[in-house]
């Protein structure tokens, strides 16, 4: 949902796929965790969703939550009980849509 003050709450993205996490930058897109598609997404103000990352060294993703978007346009979020990792926290560089693992 959206709510602007002087104007009636509207529908921002209407099937969010199981949020756990949400987060908005600089430029006003909405970064998503999307726990029932095991993903992490970026909607713009028009409505278009991109996939930035669904998995991390080939293995899916277990359930993303916990985002934030920095000054620098990094986003983090964890992953719990990830396959692929001990550690639960990661970033991607969306400059490049790559993602990482953050230092133990």
């Amino acid at each position: 949902m959206k709510w602007t003050p002087g104007h009636a709450t509207e529908v921002f993205r209407a099937d969010a796929h199981g949020p756990s996490g949400n987060a908005f930058d600089a430029d006003g897109r909405l970064y998503t965790c999307e726990t029932r598609l095991r993903r992490v997404t970026r909607t713009d103000k028009k409505g278009k969703i991109e996939v930035l990352a669904d998995q991390w060294e080939g293995k899916r993703l277990n359930a993303p939550s916990d985002i934030v978007v920095s000054k620098s346009g990094h986003v983090y979020f964890t992953d719990p009980h990830s396959e692929s990792s001990r550690t639960t926290a990661s970033w991607i560089s969306t400059a490049s849509i790559t993602s990482r693992r953050a230092a133990p």
